[in-house]
């Protein structure tokens, strides 16, 4: 008897610990409520027809939410100009032209992510 009292005082005690231990959460907000709704608003984006505005209002505003990265010419070049595309071409105009505008070229990343510990 004296050791069940001792083992449920000892899982008591662990359980009561646990409480104690730190917790975090890395959370992305955004304004899309899922994957769906960004996959959505991401499809609805026409080259060389979708204006600032209208992108802003869909929820790409790097301002406003922490998952969209406005990404710089240097950081377009070295994500997508790398020796295989050079060698074999770049398959999207858009990309191409943008690569070749250089500094004026600005491009957006879009990074979710929800993390629990």
């Amino acid at each position: 008897m004296i050791q069940l009292a001792v083992v449920l005082g000892c899982c008591t005690g662990l359980f009561a610990c646990s409480s104690l231990l730190p917790r975090s959460t890395d959370e992305t907000r955004m304004p899309w409520r899922e994957f769906d709704d960004a996959r959505r608003a991401i499809e609805q984006v026409e080259p060389y027809r979708s204006q600032r505005e209208q992108l802003l209002s869909d929820g790409f505003d790097p301002y406003r939410n922490p998952a969209v990265t406005i990404l710089s010419w240097p950081e377009l070049l070295q994500k997508f100009a790398n020796a295989e595309m050079i060698r074999t071409g770049i398959p999207d105009a858009g990309l191409r032209e943008c690569l070749a505008a250089g500094r004026r070229c600005t491009g957006l990343s879009i990074s979710v992510r929800r993390i629990r510990r």
